[in-house]
C-alpha cells in the first residue's frame, strides 16, 4: 500500500479508516430509518424488526461507503485524499462508486431479487424504477461524510500536534538544566519556540487559525519526524 502513502503512517491510516466507517453508519443509518414510510409493509412492522432490517441495511451502505472512498484513493494514489484538496477526478469516483452500486442493487432487489418493494408515496426513475430517495442518499450522504471526516481527521491531527507540544515543553520544564542550556537568558526557552513554530506550521497545512497567524510555512527539518501528513 506504498502508492496510497499508508505504509509509513499506518496509525494515521487506521484512525482515518475508522472515522469513514464509523461516520458513514452513523449517517445511513438514520436516512434508512427516515425513509421507512416510503417501502411497502414497513409501516406496519414492529419497531424493533424494522431497526434490525435498517441496521443490516446500514451495514452494506457502511461498506459501500468504504469502498467508494477506497476507490477515490487509488484514483488520487493517496489515502488521505480527503483531509487535502478534492480534485474532480476524485470526487466523481467517489459519488459514480455509491451512485452505480445504488442503481444496480435497487433495480435488483425490486426486481427479480424481490427483497423490498416501495409503496406509491416514493417517487421512481423513469427508466430503471429506482427510488429517489436511494438515489438522493448517495449523492447527500457521501457528501456529508467527506466533509466531516476531513475535519474530524484534521482535528485529531492538531489535538495530537497539541499533547506533543505540552509535553515537550513540560519536559523541557521539568529539566531546569536543559531549560537554561536551551535558553541561557531566561524567558521562554528554545524547545517552546520551536513547538509554537511546528504548531503554526500545521495549522498553515490544514487551514486552522487565521491568516496572519501563521509563521513561515516552508517545511523544516523538524518536520521529518512529525506526525503532518497533509502536505
Amino acid at each position: 500500500m506504498v502508492f496510497l502513502k499508508i505504509s509509513r503512517r499506518p496509525m494515521a491510516a487506521a484512525v482515518l479508516a475508522l472515522m469513514v466507517w464509523g461516520v458513514s453508519f452513523f449517517l445511513h443509518f438514520f436516512w434508512e430509518m427516515a425513509q421507512v414510510p416510503f417501502f411497502l409493509g414497513m409501516a406496519e412492522a414492529r419497531h424493533w424488526d424494522v431497526v434490525w432490517l435498517c441496521t443490516r441495511a446500514t451495514l452494506g451502505d457502511a461498506n459501500i461507503a468504504f469502498g467508494a472512498y477506497t476507490m477515490a484513493a487509488c484514483v488520487s494514489r493517496d489515502w488521505f485524499w480527503v483531509a487535502k484538496s478534492w480534485s474532480r477526478s476524485t470526487l466523481l469516483v467517489y459519488l459514480c462508486v455509491g451512485l452505480i452500486v445504488t442503481i444496480v442493487f435497487e433495480y435488483w432487489a425490486t426486481g427479480d431479487g424481490q427483497r423490498w418493494s416501495y409503496n406509491e408515496q416514493m417517487p421512481e426513475l423513469a427508466v430503471t424504477g429506482t427510488g429517489i430517495l436511494p438515489l438522493a442518499q448517495w449523492v447527500v450522504l457521501p457528501m456529508l461524510l467527506a466533509y466531516s471526516t476531513r475535519w474530524m481527521f484534521l482535528g485529531w491531527l492538531v489535538s495530537k500536534r497539541i499533547g506533543v507540544f505540552h509535553a515537550k515543553t513540560d519536559g523541557a520544564a521539568d529539566d531546569p538544566r536543559q531549560s537554561s542550556r536551551r535558553n541561557p537568558g531566561g524567558g521562554d526557552n528554545g524547545t517552546s519556540r520551536e513547538n509554537v513554530r511546528d504548531f503554526q506550521q500545521i495549522q498553515s497545512k490544514t487551514g486552522f487559525g487565521t491568516p496572519g497567524e501563521h509563521s513561515d510555512p516552508r517545511p523544516t527539518h523538524r518536520e521529518k519526524g512529525s506526525i503532518i501528513i497533509v502536505q
